[in-house]
């Protein structure tokens, strides 16, 4: 049997959201030029040309914002993407805060459903609630409970910044207290290293390789339980014996996926905020094999600093996002490589 090659996108349905998180990337909560449904169903149309063009196996993650925000939109793209033949898996990342039992209905039928990834940046109220809001952290545990109890997928993913990443070990077992079926963390990375104190949150090169190196010796201690840790992000190859030992990865940003914002706006990544297009006005296919962008991206020659020429590119390659923070060049060396 031929088998398919994998592409993924982070689809923003909307800005708006219902908390104002410490860490977040966004100004602008309004909903002026989100798109309608039937918008939507025109986007869901190209990916699924898309996969059967390409021969791909497309997987959406559906975020904001916060999805929940717009329920009964977001319930008829899910029932659009069950129909969807290429589009195979889809997945919906929530703070949680506007998940009920009644949507456990609806979301539990559909067998397309992989998971669904809720943010948490603490082990107590004191410390999530004072990036994401009071009350946020007891009612993201009542929607991790609600989800188990429904037999659904759950992922943590953890934001790392300097108020919370002492704690990676005091989320773990509370997640596996919970039954939780993913940890997953990632460093903050701001659009602009000087914007809104974001450096003040940023963690530097050695508390980045502090937390990392505590991850994967928690993954390596944890192996075989029911809870999972993902170090498949740039920089964690750094930390084994050598590049063989199936940590660290390199960002698919351009290379398997591209992120759409809720105005229909392309970029490579999220974090990443360059404009390739527009998915409703812009032919995808042209901007995927014409984009000097993306054709920059997916060559690691074009790397510079440190970057160029590492021993590391097939399981690294830095964060360009970060890159473009700090240098305002997304090819510079990833500025928190502790790498000599």
């Amino acid at each position: 049997m031929e088998t398919k090659n994998y592409f993924s996108s982070q689809w923003h349905l909307t800005d708006r959201c219902n908390l104002r998180c410490k860490h977040c990337y966004q100004d602008d909560y309004d909903s002026c030029n989100e798109l309608n449904v039937a918008d939507w169903k025109k986007v869901a149309d190209i990916f699924d040309q898309m996969g059967n063009k390409w021969n791909m196996e497309i997987d959406v993650a559906l975020t904001g914002g916060e999805p929940f925000v717009r329920r009964e939109d977001l319930f008829q793209i899910i029932d659009e993407i069950e129909q969807k033949e290429n589009i195979k898996s889809f997945d919906i990342l929530s703070n949680g805060l506007m998940i009920t039992k009644e949507d456990l209905f609806f979301l539990k039928k559909k067998e397309k459903l992989k998971s669904i990834q809720i943010s948490l940046e603490g082990h107590n109220e004191s410390l999530h609630d004072s990036i994401r809001g009071d009350g946020a952290f007891l009612r993201a545990l009542e929607a991790i409970k609600l989800l188990k109890e429904n037999d659904i997928v759950v992922n943590v993913m953890m934001t790392l910044s300097k108020r919370n990443y002492k704690y990676i070990e005091d989320v773990y077992n509370l997640l596996s207290d919970l039954n939780v079926d993913a940890f997953v963390v990632d460093r903050f990375i701001p659009e602009r290293i000087d914007n809104h104190g974001f450096n003040v949150e940023t963690l530097s090169r050695e508390e980045i390789r502090e937390v990392f190196t505590r991850y994967v010796e928690l993954s390596e201690s944890k192996k075989g339980g029911n809870l999972k840790l993902i170090p498949y992000r740039t920089l964690f190859c750094l930390l084994g014996n050598d590049c063989k030992n199936n940590i660290g990865a390199v960002c698919s940003a351009g290379k398997s996926s591209l992120d759409i914002l809720p105005d229909g706006t392309i970029l490579p990544c999220r974090r990443l905020p360059i404009a390739l297009g527009n998915i409703l006005k812009d032919n995808i296919y042209e901007i995927w094999f014409n984009s000097d962008v993306l054709w920059n991206l997916r060559n690691p020659s074009n790397l510079k600093g440190k970057c160029s020429g590492c021993e590391y590119l097939d399981r690294c390659g830095g964060c360009r996002a970060m890159s473009l923070a700090v240098s305002d060049d997304y090819l510079a060396e990833d500025p928190l490589c502790w790498k000599n």
